[in-house]
């Protein structure tokens, strides 16, 4: 034993203790930030998982309203049966705006114009989940939102679809929309 150990054994604990603790600190601190990862990793495979089932969901309901929107058997029998009407009947005016001068639009023009809009709008509020959870750039957005902008002037097709069915989209969405629309009508009185 050398002269400075026999003369404080107490000293050499304390060093040796100091080092196991310190090692014990990272090494909790070590499994802390892995557990932190682990869960951080989760939480985005799940957003991921999410995303996708959205962008399904959306192709989907797209692919099942195009079907629907050409066929004209099926479109007949669901305005015959859902609203009492002939399809080649006019809709009454209020309905939507139709241009001066343009000849009316029947039930059957109508239906398949609202249901290739229903697409549209599943597509939209799908770029905005995207969007909002961060797959979708803010560039892009913008683009899209442009559209929605000049699609939900008073009277379109578009604005009807939503604002008869928009409880069928996410309340994020439908927030957003409701601005652009106000937006949209600010700018018509401005005019």
């Amino acid at each position: 034993m050398t002269k400075a150990a026999s003369r404080n054994p107490r000293r050499i604990q304390l060093k040796s203790t100091n080092w196991k603790d310190t090692a014990e600190l990272i090494g909790i601190a070590a499994i802390v930030a892995s557990l932190i990862f682990v869960g951080w990793q989760m939480k985005q495979d799940r957003d991921i998982a999410l995303a996708a089932t959205y962008q399904e969901r959306a192709s989907a309901t797209v692919a099942a309203a195009v079907s629907q929107a050409n066929n004209p058997v099926g479109i007949s029998a669901a305005i015959k049966l859902y609203d009492g009407r002939s399809p080649e009947e006019p809709i009454p005016n209020g309905i939507i705006r139709i241009p001066e001068g343009a000849p009316p639009i029947t039930y059957r023009e109508f239906y398949v114009a609202a249901t290739e809009s229903s697409a549209v709008w599943f597509l939209w509020d799908n770029s905005h989940y995207q969007y909002e959870a961060g797959y979708l750039s803010q560039e892009h957005w913008d683009r899209i939102r442009a559209m929605i902008r000049s699609s939900v002037t008073d009277g379109s097709v578009t604005r009807y679809v939503f604002e008869t069915g928009s409880e069928t989209y996410r309340q994020t969405f439908r927030d957003e929309i409701t601005a652009i629309i106000a937006e949209v009508d600010a700018e018509t009185l401005a005019n």
